[in-house]
């Protein structure tokens, strides 16, 4: 700097309009005086709004990179299982909880939000408004706030527990005896065990139910899979004025059951049969009826329509006298919202497989869930 008459700093930036000797510098190092800004003014503002355009230009794109994160947890999959050398199916697994762990795990509202905010952000805090990944918590309020948009949000917004009034434990408590008894739980028994009102227990089954079917629309049916209509409360006949439901059940090569889907329909048309297939199944999938008319002129899919004889349909018959037990047995036949309960059936029977493991399935699905209810 010496040598060239400029300070040190315009050395550094680049800056070539400096002709300051040694003696005007400040003790930083850079021009002192009135001539600094005469003679930098304009040329180090430009320098500094370059770096700060740099800087954002980083942060931008990486919030755009968050969202696109969030953006891909919700996209659809389908029922694809991976398998072992000798081709038995292997279940993606999760931590399994026991009643004792449970109890002694989430005895507190602080422990239940931790949970759901373990569930909710995996990888991190992201805002759910513009992508950033920095927040810091609102003391007293239990909501996060952006420190890039400064937009507030908690463990419960925008899910099947939004705005609730509910303590967390309850809601816990709820999902544990939702989940680990395989009958299901009505409303009047919840409200008798947990000791609230028939309202709130029915508030609390209607939300949980729907964070099943929100969690199980995420996935496509594929390979092999039977597909039947049925009735609610058994009353035969294509004709009747009972609910119409739509079964399909896939299974392996080897005729094992796998996934499960049901849809309550208007009718067993094929233009609505069509709708069926368009959104729960993956293309080309192989589907096996009994020939009824409504089924011979699906597209996207493989027919097999053969003459329905005795054995055929076995597992989709299976799953709709298990459906009927489910429905009569636990609710007596009384299930306004038939497809929630449907839901909570299907969400059931494609993690039977799962043991205790099922209780954090189900909550991880309760705290990702979407607050728009049917």
């Amino acid at each position: 700097a010496a040598a060239t008459g400029r300070c040190g700093f315009c050395v550094q930036m680049g800056i070539t309009s400096c002709n300051l000797g040694i003696e005007k510098h400040h003790p930083f190092g850079r021009c002192g005086g009135s001539n600094f800004r005469k003679w930098h003014f304009s040329e180090i503002t430009h320098m500094k709004l370059f770096l700060v355009f740099h800087l954002m230009l980083i942060d931008l794109t990486q919030q755009a990179t968050n969202l696109e994160k969030v953006r891909f947890i919700g996209q659809i999959g389908c029922y694809n299982v991976p398998k072992s050398k000798k081709g038995n199916i292997i279940m993606a697994r999760t931590a399994e909880i026991t009643f004792k762990e449970f109890r002694r795990r989430y005895n507190t509202e602080d422990a239940c939000r931790a949970e759901l905010f373990r569930l909710r952000f995996p990888n991190g805090f992201v805002c759910p408004k513009c992508g950033c990944v920095e927040y810091y918590p609102v003391h007293g309020r239990n909501i996060y706030q952006c420190r890039s948009c400064r937009h507030q949000t908690s463990v419960t917004a925008g899910t099947v527990m939004h705005r609730t009034h509910l303590p967390l434990t309850l809601w816990f408590w709820a999902i544990y005896l939702c989940a680990t008894d395989k009958r299901g739980i009505s409303a009047v028994q919840l409200s008798r065990t947990l000791n609230i009102c028939y309202e709130s227990a029915w508030y609390l089954l209607h939300r949980i139910r729907a964070a099943m079917g929100q969690r199980d629309e995420k996935y496509l049916l594929s390979g092999i899979v039977e597909l039947l209509g049925t009735f609610h409360n058994g009353k035969r006949g294509r004709g009747t004025d009972k609910a119409k439901i739509v079964v399909a059940v896939s299974k392996t090569a080897n005729s094992a059951p796998l996934f499960a889907r049901m849809k309550v329909v208007d009718n067993v048309q094929g233009k609505t049969l069509q709708e069926i297939i368009d959104q729960y199944f993956v293309p080309k999938t192989k589907v096996e009826c009994d020939g009824y008319r409504s089924y011979l002129n699906l597209e996207g899919v493989e027919l097999n329509t053969k003459k329905y004889e005795t054995d055929d349909l076995h597992w989709v018959h299976k799953a709709i006298s298990n459906l009927k037990a489910f429905l009569q047995g636990t609710y007596h036949g009384r299930c306004t919202k038939l497809q929630a309960y449907l839901d909570e059936y299907c969400f059931r029977f494609n993690r039977r497989m799962t043991g205790n493991q099922i209780f954090l399935r189900l909550t991880r699905a309760v705290a990702t869930s979407c607050s728009v209810l049917c």
